[in-house]
């Protein structure tokens, strides 16, 4: 299962909550790096945390956002597909 194929099925994966901490404020023209990893994964929805590191890898921030799955036709959360779920496992998300 390819995760490309998973956004051009019947689900919709709608951001719906998101927070961050900021330690070290960044400039235009710095050089960063993104850390992602998936925090959490329910039935119907996951999180995900993104940790961002300057140059000196110092973290500036931490960043973590919630999507819910939906069924695009009802519109309507949905349990997340086992075919996501295998995605996450072959990533290392999840065991």
């Amino acid at each position: 299962f390819a995760l490309s194929r998973f956004f051009e099925s019947a689900y919709g994966m709608p951001l719906v909550h998101t927070e961050a901490d900021y330690s070290i404020p960044s400039r235009l023209g710095d050089v960063i790096r993104l850390d992602l990893e998936v925090d959490k994964v329910g039935t119907r929805s996951f999180q995900y945390k993104v940790s961002i590191y300057g140059d000196n890898n110092k973290l500036r921030a931490t960043v973590r956002m919630t999507h819910a799955l939906i069924d695009m036709k009802t519109r309507k959360a949905c349990t997340i597909p086992d075919e996501l779920l295998e995605v996450l496992k072959r990533s290392g998300a999840l065991s």
